[in-house]
């Protein structure tokens, strides 16, 4: 049981390092898409 938990922790703790890297990513890009249509539209 021991080992399996650890595993476990492990396994949470690099699924959530890549999910926070990749909502970074995400998340930066949206903001840069939604800064250039807005900057698109207001010159437009």
């Amino acid at each position: 049981v021991r080992g399996w938990e650890m595993y476990d922790f492990r396994t949470a703790r690099k699924a959530a390092k890549y999910g926070a890297s990749t909502a970074l990513v995400v998340g930066a890009a949206g903001a840069a898409g939604a800064g250039a249509l807005k900057l698109l539209r207001n010159k437009g």
